[in-house]
Parts: C-alpha cells; sequence; structure tokens
C-alpha cells in the first residue's frame, strides 16, 4: 500500500536526522489499481488529502515553520493499520484514512511532495484565520500542485530551507 504522510519540513529534517518519521496517521492507496484514469484519480485524491493535513500541521505549528506544505510517499504494507470506518470504502482501490503501527524509517519514503517557495506568502495567507482573504487563499494553495523530489534529494531540499 502506497501511503502519505502529512509534514512539514521540520518534521522532515527531524526524520532525516533520526531516520524515522512518526507520523499518527496518513492517506493509503493502491497504486495502479483500476483504469489508468482511475489510479490517477486516486493518486489525486489522496494527494489533496494528505496535502490538506499538512495544511493543518502548518497551522497548528505557528509562523515560525517553513509555510510549505509537505507529503511524504512511502510503500508501507507492514506498518498500516486501516480506519476500521473506511475499510470497504478502500477496498476499490479508493484513498482511504490509515493509522501507523510503527513509525517509517526515512529509507522507505520514495518521493517528497513540496509546495514551490512561490507559494510561501499564500500559504501564510491562507493560514491567517477565517477571514473571507483566509479562504480564498486556501481555495489557492489547495489548486496549486506540489513539486515532486525524488527520496535521495530530500537533503537538498533540507539544506535549501535551512540556508534561508
Amino acid at each position: 500500500m502506497r501511503v502519505l504522510l502529512p509534514a512539514t519540513l521540520a518534521s522532515l529534517a527531524a526524520a532525516l536526522a533520526s531516520g524515522w518519521f512518526e507520523p499518527a496517521d496518513g492517506i493509503g492507496y493502491l497504486p495502479g489499481s483500476g483504469e489508468d484514469d482511475d489510479a490517477e484519480e486516486v493518486e489525486l485524491l489522496a494527494t489533496e488529502a494528505a496535502a490538506a493535513a499538512s495544511l493543518r500541521q502548518l497551522g497548528a505549528a505557528g509562523p515560525e515553520v517553513s509555510a510549505r506544505r509537505v507529503v511524504l510517499a512511502a510503500d508501507l504494507d507492514d506498518r498500516v493499520e486501516p480506519d476500521v470506518a473506511d475499510v470497504a470504502r478502500g477496498s476499490d482501490g479508493a484513498p482511504l484514512p490509515v493509522r501507523l503501527a510503527a513509525p517509517v524509517p526515512i529509507s522507505a519514503v520514495a518521493s517528497v511532495l513540496v509546495d514551490p517557495v512561490s507559494r510561501i506568502a499564500l500559504v501564510r495567507a491562507a493560514l491567517a484565520g477565517e477571514t473571507h482573504d483566509a479562504y480564498e487563499a486556501r481555495e489557492q494553495v489547495e489548486a496549486g500542485p506540489l513539486l515532486w523530489f525524488d527520496r535521495s534529494e530530500i537533503d537538498v531540499l533540507i539544506q535549501g530551507e535551512t540556508a534561508k
């Protein structure tokens, strides 16, 4: 099962330093299940759900954390406990919430999705409360694609962030 794990750049940096990522939950799906168009839609839905969870993490973390959504993609068949209420929905390959039974080794992360630097101000605006402007900023952030990084690029991504 592919699991998309919501994160922040700070939690990714901590995972890189320790070798382990310790999320409580993620969004799971079976890659390649169904028709090609269906598989892409499932992956997009899972990515959107994990990116929304990352945005909530940023809101809870406060302004000192870099305002970029982060989603880690990992293959974790042996560490996943599906949410019982969603097992039936997930049996057709649709994304479902999962609870992780153990920390994830950073080596299990296949790729990382991150907001571009150019979207930081918009993400900060989206986190500015429950105003109309913040709502519009959230819609724009959620509609924006995330940049893809291979696992081998995580060091460079974190170093680039800490150099700011």
